[in-house]
């Protein structure tokens, strides 16, 4: 008599079962190393573009004063521009007067802050710094935090 065994059908499904869930853990950990990485990549550049959009406007500025998280930025034609987070959709952003958004939906900032000193010279130096963070409708494998922070001084003092 020709033909396999039930014991034998068993053992090949279950090698198979074993062999499917293996694969479907690999995907499942490749498709979320993936999101990971994107995610990270997303919230760097945002943080990296406010960070410099700041950084620009408070050096080319004629005067800086800090307060409490905020920064007001006195340009030389008399103008101002200030900084500062605010709540738009549900996700802390920073931005400016003009009403123009330096970061997007896929992070909120945390922890913005400004530091005004005038040094021996006269110069005001700016410290500035935020935390830029991942929603958190995203998976506990897909979290994310990045801190951002620089030291400017005004050219115009």
């Amino acid at each position: 008599m020709k033909g396999f065994t039930l014991i034998e059908l068993m053992v090949v499904v279950v090698i198979f079962a074993l062999f499917s869930v293996t694969l479907m853990g690999l995907l499942l950990a490749t498709l979320r190393g993936s999101n990971k990485a994107q995610l990270t990549q997303v919230l760097h550049q945002e943080g990296d573009y406010a960070l410099m959009n700041m950084a620009r406007t408070i050096r080319q500025g004629k005067s800086a004063a800090c307060g409490s998280g905020q920064i007001t930025v006195e340009n030389n034609d008399g103008g101002t521009i200030i900084f500062s987070r605010v709540l738009n959709e549900s996700v802390y952003k920073i931005a400016s007067n003009s009403s123009q958004f330096l970061t997007g939906t896929r992070g909120t900032v945390s922890n913005l802050a400004f530091t005004c000193y005038v040094n021996e010279t006269g110069q005001t130096t700016v410290t500035l710094g935020f935390t830029l963070a991942a929603m958190s409708g995203v998976q506990v494998q897909e979290k994310f935090t990045q801190d951002f922070a620089t030291s400017v001084s005004l050219r115009n003092d």
